[in-house]
């Protein structure tokens, strides 16, 4: 049994003066006479009236209730606040349905009930203050009724809230709703201004807004997954920087021409190692302008923060720290600018434009819509959300922006965020505006987001036991996190938080990501060709229709660009020109267009592939790189295919370290993508007997570099090649481990081929030919490598040379055997200590005492 000294104190005894708490206050009233009565009820009266108080103490016993209750008259308030956020909202309404029914069911009582949510400071008159507000409202209940707040109602999960009935009962200036239903009957109707927020807020509720539809990845069910939002959103980090002067202000201040920023980059401000959090920014700022590349997440960050907004004031200073009640407007740029264009006077003022928007998305007539926005706007309710301030066509970008500025500035009292690509952006007229730019995922965000992603995943599924989809979604979680951490090319994509769910797919789809990366790159690149666009729900007006095809257009077009690109700009950035140039000559031999024709179609194929697909990004002023170099090297890979210029230049350039990455993705392709083994298994063999000519021939006699660079294409083929040639490519990179140019030399190859299968084999290789080779130089090279590789099925032999007669090799022995790690180290060091020479020691590393980093 405990000790009573080891209980936990309750919640209560730890609040603080000045610290914001998140309390629910439920009350409860009988309705009728109180003490002394004239009369003497019935005894049966009576026991009720005593079985409903002890009922009320069990019950905030049970929820964990500030104790001791304190009662007036017949009644009492339960203060609660164990939980939080819609945790606490759910335990709230758990407090209140049980005290309607344990009263009106029960004990055939009568009685009002009322919960609400607060989030404040903390102050001991925070709880008097609240009940006094209670006290008012619950006066105008009809009897037997139960009242919750919005900020209660609207916090609830659905299947509550479709248990509530709204009514006009007012609480902190916004309406109530009714438990049971039937009881609405006896309260004042919702208002018309009541019901047009209802609708408002049902749109930013809607699946267009909260379901994530993954379309594009070939997954096993027929439908792609669908998944909600908030369960899978992790909030960004954001830089700050210094404004930057719109085209209005320019003009204003009597400025020409372009931009009056220097070149380069904007002023940084706050430069935070971390960045800062989104919530901070937005609780402290009323305008903000949020940039970032394409997949960045500006999207979803506006749909999240419409989400939230919808689920009423409580929720929304829970998640953001701003507690307001606010209407969400989350709209798309691209398409109000087609409402704009389309409509009969060119005159059309925003708020009319929004009207016919929010119309068009099922929240009421159009001049009943308009009415209401024109009064919550004057009054300074409404969070407008403009997103893709940039997806417009550039010869109106210009006079859309003073549109939506004007109308910015006729509202200040509102709060807006606006969103734009990074350099599509030219600066916006909002006054007091905050600009920032969106960072990419660090690790803790991305364990975050893939740890969610595949909770949510398996619930879309539909399981049965939650608990099992919980474990199953833990353990695909941390394998995707192991598969990313194993291979660095493909971790650089999973700060883009598109490309990370674009990883989380494919590892779903495949139950691992693809034992090859290019074939994950294909699978990402096809998606950007021809359905991303269709899966940006608040993107550009014709975005859904803005597809390429992968193989005809994409593929021998962007190739060609791509490999120009890596020729030239290595880095992934080249100038506009550049690359107008570059798609006119790719266009002219696939579509036999030429001159101004050329050039105009490359211009469109830039918009096309660049603003609606986001696979090309502006990279600066009038220039312009891929979504991701990784995605440019696999471009140019497939680019030389399609020229059936591979060979010829990767033979050229076998040796230079730049074109590295673009070869292996080469071979790759030709024997996964292409379907082509016989020519895949030519290659690897013609590279690892490859003679450079002089007088560079030392190069491959001395130094041997072909031979290592060999490994890396064979381990891209995998099974394409025969077992046979995998064999005799793995004997050959062992030869060269244990005799290398340098000793640093084989580390980097090592480590690249650790995760692959042709990894395992060279381990084999080394435990078979090297291990116990005479030279002792050769065995402590053996030994190091294994340790690179991380070889388990070597662990017990290299145990045994922590013996051996020759101290570098020892040295070397107890270095890999840290470098493998795990419970197939400890248990042989174990074994060791127990049985072996009295001179071996297990130090606190798990490893013999003076092994690493000591002197041999």
């Amino acid at each position: 049994m405990n000790d009573p000294g080891d209980a936990v104190a309750p919640w209560w005894e730890a609040l603080r003066s000045g610290a914001v708490v998140e309390l629910a206050l439920v009350r409860i009233d009988l309705v009728g006479p109180s003490f002394p009565w004239k009369e003497l009820p019935d005894v049966g009266y009576l026991q009720r009236r005593v079985r409903y108080t002890a009922g009320v103490e069990y019950l905030a016993r049970a929820l964990g209730a500030i104790q001791p209750l304190a009662w007036s008259e017949d009644a009492a308030t339960l203060v609660l606040g164990a939980a939080s956020g819609e945790a606490l909202a759910a335990l709230a309404f758990r407090a209140l349905k049980e005290l309607w029914e344990r009263v009106h069911i029960d004990l055939q009582l009568s009685a009002r009930v009322a919960a609400h949510l607060v989030r404040s400071p903390w102050t001991r008159e925070l709880v008097e203050d609240a009940e006094r507000s209670l006290r008012g409202w619950m006066a105008a209940l009809p009897p037997g009724a139960a009242a919750l707040s919005e900020d209660l109602a609207l916090a609830l999960p659905p299947p509550d809230v479709r248990e509530l009935a709204p009514c006009g009962l007012v609480l902190d200036g916004a309406p109530s709703y009714i438990f049971p239903q039937s009881a609405a009957r006896g309260a004042p109707p919702a208002t018309q201004r009541d019901q047009t927020w209802a609708a408002l807020r049902g749109y930013a509720q809607s699946p267009e807004l909260r379901r994530i539809r993954y379309v594009g990845f070939r997954l096993r069910r027929s439908e792609p997954p669908s998944l909600d939002l908030r369960d899978v959103f992790v909030s960004p980090r954001l830089d700050v920087s210094s404004p930057r002067t719109s085209a209005a202000e320019r003009s204003a201040r009597g400025i020409e021409g372009g931009s009056s920023e220097p070149s380069g980059e904007r002023v940084r401000l706050a430069r935070h190692p971390m960045g800062k959090g989104f919530q901070e920014l937005f609780a402290r700022h009323r305008h903000l302008v949020l940039l970032g590349d394409p997949g960045s997440g500006k999207t979803t960050l506006l749909r999240w923060l419409a989400i939230t907004a919808a689920a009423g004031r409580f929720v929304l200073a829970s998640e953001s720290g701003a507690a307001e009640r606010l209407l969400p407007l989350p709209v798309s740029v691209g398409q109000l600018a087609e409402l704009r264009r389309c409509a009969e006077r060119r005159e059309v003022s925003v708020v009319e434009a929004l009207g016919r928007y929010f119309q068009e998305r099922g929240a009421g007539d159009e001049a009943m819509v308009r009415e209401a926005l024109t009064r919550e706007l004057e009054a300074g309710r409404c969070l407008v959300l403009l997103d893709g301030l940039d997806e417009v066509r550039s010869t109106e970008r210009e006079e859309l922006q003073r549109w939506l500025a004007s109308f910015a500035a006729a509202h200040p009292r509102n709060r807006f965020v606006v969103t734009s690509r990074i350099v599509g952006y030219t600066g916006f007229d909002l006054p007091g505006r905050v600009e920032a730019t969106l960072r990419p995922f660090d690790r803790e965000q991305v364990e975050r987001y893939v740890s969610a992603w595949h909770r949510a995943y398996v619930r879309w599924k539909g399981p049965e036991d939650a608990a099992a989809s919980t474990d199953e979604a833990d353990v695909l979680a941390g394998k995707l996190l192991a598969a990313i951490d194993a291979s660095p090319r493909l971790g650089s994509l999973a700060g883009n938080p598109f490309l990370l769910a674009a990883l989380a797919l494919i590892h779903r789809a495949e139950g691992r990501l693809p034992r090859h990366r290019v074939q994950a790159y294909a699978m990402i690149s096809r998606t950007l060709c021809e359905t991303w666009a269709a899966a940006r729900r608040l993107s550009a007006s014709g975005a859904s229709d803005a597809v390429m095809a992968y193989e005809e257009e994409a593929l021998p077009i962007l190739g060609k660009l791509a490999l120009a690109m890596h020729e030239r700009y290595p880095a992934g950035v080249a100038p506009e020109p550049f690359v107008v140039e570059a798609l006119s000559e790719a266009l002219g031999a696939q579509a036999g267009v030429s001159g101004e024709e050329g050039l105009l179609a490359a211009r469109r194929f830039l918009e096309k592939s660049g603003r609606e697909l986001g696979i090309l990004m502006e990279r600066g002023a009038q220039a312009w790189g891929f979504m991701h170099l990784t995605l440019q090297e696999f471009f140019a890979a497939a680019g030389l295919h399609a020229m059936e210029r591979f060979e010829e230049v990767a033979l050229a350039r076998l040796f230079d370290a730049r074109w590295s990455e673009v070869i292996r993705l080469g071979v790759g392709y030709m024997a996964l993508e292409q379907k082509r083994p016989a020519a895949a298994r030519a290659f690897v063999e013609r590279v690892l007997s490859w003679e450079e000519p002089e007088p560079r021939r030392w190069v491959t006699s001395v130094l041997r570099k072909q031979v290592p660079i060999a490994a890396l294409l064979a381990a891209e083929a995998g099974e394409a090649l025969p077992v046979a040639q995998q064999e005799r490519v793995a004997a050959a990179m062992a030869a060269w481990v244990v005799e290398p140019p340098s000793l640093d030399a084989p580390r980097e190859f090592l480590r690249e081929l650790a995760v692959t299968e042709l990894g395992g084999r060279v381990a084999e290789a080394l435990l078979e030919e090297w291990l116990d080779d005479e030279s002792p130089a050769r065995r402590s090279m053996a030994g190091l490598a294994l340790g690179e590789l991380r070889s388990n099925a070597a662990v017990e032999r290299l145990v045994s040379l922590l013996a051996d007669a020759d101290a570098s090799v020892r040295h070397c022995a107890s270095l890999a055997l840290e470098s493998i790690g795990g419970d197939v180290v400890e248990r042989q060091l174990e074994a060791l200590v127990e049985s072996g020479p009295p001179e071996i020691k297990k130090s606190d590393r798990g490893t013999p005492s003076g092994s690493p980093g000591a002197p041999p």
